[in-house]
Order: C-alpha cells, then sequence, then structure tokens
C-alpha cells in the first residue's frame, strides 16, 4: 500500500500495539501532524493531531514493557503526554518549553527510578519525572550539543566547548576535555560509551582510526545480549560493525550508505544487517 501524507515525515516511525491484540500501528509525526496508521495503510480512528509545527517531536514511552503507552508530543512550545487513547494525561505537569527541542524525547530508566530527558535546540538540558516535574536539576549554563544518554549510573553527553559531561543521579557533574578540537558525536548506553569525531572512534576507551570519510553519527544497538556499534561512510559507502571491546567483525566493511540497522524476524533468530547503497536498493547481510 502506499499513502499520500500532508507533509514530510519528522524524525522517526514508530511501531506499537495500541489495541494489545498483537495488529499493530505506526505512528509517526509529519510537518503538520501527529498520524497513527494501521498496517493497511488506513488512519486509526481519533489518534491523530493537526497543527503541528516544522520543529515537532514525539516519543512512545512503554514504562514497564505492558504496552500502557504515554505518548509525548512537542510542537513549538507547547509539550503534551497522552495515553494509548490519545487522551491527555491529567497528572503531566510540564506544558510550556522554552523553545523547541532538538531530539524526541527520551525516557531513561536506571535502577528503579525512571527519567523523561529533554535537550532543547539551545542546547539546555532537562531530567524530569514521570509526572513532568524537575527530578534532576540541571546548571543554567550547560549548553550540549549532542543527546542525553544512559552511561553507567547516570547520564552524559557533550558540551558547546568539546567536554564530556557527565551527571549522576544526585546531580554531581564532571566534564572532561575531549582530545581533539573537532566536532565530535556521541552515542551511549548502561556499558557501552562511543564517541566519534572526523575518521577518529573511540569505542570504551579504544581508538579506531577509520579512512577519512563524511561519518554518520555512530549508533549502539544491543541483540540477543549482544552490543554491536554500527558506523557508516556516507562518502565511501562502507558500513562498519564493531563489538564493545573496538574488534571488527568478520567480512566487514560492507556497503552500505545513508542509513543502517539491525534486526531479526524473532528472538534467538539470525541477525540481519539492513543498509541502502548508492543505486537505491536494500542490502541486507547476515551477521556472523
Amino acid at each position: 500500500w502506499s499513502k499520500q501524507l500532508d507533509g514530510a515525515i519528522l524524525g522517526p516511525i514508530e511501531q506499537v500495539d495500541l489495541y494489545r491484540n498483537k495488529r499493530l500501528q505506526l505512528a509517526f509525526t509529519t510537518t503538520k501532524s501527529f498520524q497513527v496508521l494501521d498496517r493497511n495503510g488506513k488512519a486509526v480512528s481519533g489518534l491523530s493531531k493537526t497543527g503541528m509545527r516544522t520543529s515537532s517531536t514525539f516519543a512512545v514511552f512503554d514504562y514497564d514493557k505492558q504496552r500502557d503507552y504515554r505518548i509525548l508530543l512537542s510542537s513549538d512550545k507547547s509539550l503534551n503526554m497522552y495515553d494509548h487513547r490519545m487522551k491527555k494525561i491529567s497528572g503531566w505537569k510540564k506544558t510550556k518549553l522554552s523553545g523547541a527541542l532538538a531530539y524526541p524525547p527520551k525516557h531513561i530508566r536506571i535502577g528503579n527510578r525512571d527519567y523523561i530527558a529533554l535537550v532543547h535546540k539551545s542546547g539546555k538540558a532537562e531530567l524530569l519525572h514521570r509526572t513532568g516535574r524537575v527530578r534532576i536539576k540541571t546548571p543554567s549554563d550547560l549548553k550540549i550539543t549532542q543527546d542525553l544518554y544512559p552511561y553507567q549510573s547516570g547520564f552524559v553527553s557533550i558540551d558547546n566547548k568539546n567536554r564530556l559531561v557527565q551527571l549522576s543521579t544526585t546531580g554531581k557533574m564532571t566534564k572532561t576535555a575531549l582530545p581533539y578540537e573537532t566536532r565530535y558525536t556521541l552515542a551511549a548506553n548502561k556499558n557501552t560509551l562511543v564517541t566519534q569525531t572526523e575518521n577518529k572512534v573511540t569505542i570504551n576507551n579504544q581508538l579506531v582510526e577509520l579512512d577519512f570519510g563524511v561519518y554518520a553519527p555512530p549508533q549502539i544497538q544491543v541483540v540477543n545480549n549482544r552490543t554491536y556499534i554500527l558506523i557508516w561512510d556516507n562518502q565511501s559507502g562502507k558500513v562498519y560493525v564493531y563489538n564493545r571491546d573496538a574488534k571488527l567483525l568478520d567480512s566487514f566493511p560492507v556497503s552500505g550508505e545513508g542509513w543502517v540497522m539491525l534486526g531479526q524476524s524473532k528472538p534467538g533468530s539470525a541477525i540481519y544487517l539492513a543498509s541502502r547503497n548508492n543505486r537505491q536498493e536494500l542490502r541486507f547481510y547476515k551477521i556472523p
């Protein structure tokens, strides 16, 4: 099927099970609306929202993996939380923003506590409770250039002075100067930290130097309890996959550019890498 939309899609397309019957839906925002389509491409009645802006973001949270979804929508300076029927959550306290968000909101769980991370285009960072109240107060002069990620027992990002910023759950902050003056990108999860600048990639303090190219920001994916770091060069059309020890997997790099992702048909089955090549073809590789 195909569907004419009212504008370009912004950000990710999330797969959800709003009716808890395994008949999945697709949720996304465009430059003009928030939409939910069923698997036949038809709009799900009562779940769309119009009047979105080009700066809109959205996120779907499933706190306890029970498909009791919370949908967080931002548009310009407004922020609203909805349930899976698109009814506003009455207990949500933060409905106004100081400016547009740079990334979709993110749910992070550390220990038995939940945090909602917001990063503004201005560089302001906020860490909220599930109710929208402030959970950790961040310094007003902190300006970050990357998204907030969980790392070890706290949070990590990069500030506008090229420093690695780590924030504990008690609000204690440390800043570490990065070794190169060029712009960095970042990816992290609880046990893995990846930074990249030009052709230099650091994975858990292990430096990897690649050929010069035009690299997309690194990605971390965990499949079958194994951590994979995905790096690709849009200039040469090469995809690299490393493990947490900064070791390149056998048979890599392979052809791919634009985007790349890992997936599998069911838990425990073979893992495949999907990518696009310069002829606009999809390619699939089985991970060794």
